[in-house]
């Protein structure tokens, strides 16, 4: 059975996350910081009256956004346990339709991985598929 992912891009690696899982994909805009936030908060932003607490990709994918506050950046938007949650990344590319068999074990996979679920092949490109709910528990556990 195929489902629909959203593919994005950070530090010219590929990604993709379960399109069910994404509210909206925004534009960046200005984030408020916050005062002792961790390192993965960037900031808050306000979205139609909600605030929404953004969060940099480069932190919890363990690379790097060389300007996190590039005009073509993009925020993808999505909900965690009755919250929304903002995800900065350097471009969102398209929606790809990937079977749930296709998704193979990432190599030298760890259990105590934050956020990597599995890879996908599609002709020559890698796809590493991000468990964005996984990956915000593991966020809040590390904050708690």
């Amino acid at each position: 059975m195929k489902s629909q992912y959203l593919v994005f891009n950070v530090s010219k690696e590929n990604y993709v996350i379960d399109i069910s899982k994404v509210r909206e994909v925004i534009s960046i805009s200005k984030f408020e910081k916050v005062p002792n936030a961790n390192s993965h908060v960037l900031g808050m932003i306000n979205i139609r009256g909600e605030v929404i607490t953004v969060i940099n990709s480069s932190v919890i994918l363990n690379t790097h956004i060389e300007n996190i506050n590039n005009p073509s950046n993009k925020i993808i938007i999505f909900e965690h346990l009755n919250e929304h949650v903002g995800l900065v990344v350097e471009n969102v590319t398209r929606v790809m339709e990937i079977e749930k068999e296709s998704i193979e074990t990432p190599p030298l996979y760890n259990e105590d991985s934050t956020y990597v679920s599995g890879v996908v092949q599609e002709n020559e490109n890698l796809y590493i598929v991000v468990d964005i709910e996984k990956t915000i528990n593991n966020l809040n556990n590390k904050a708690a």
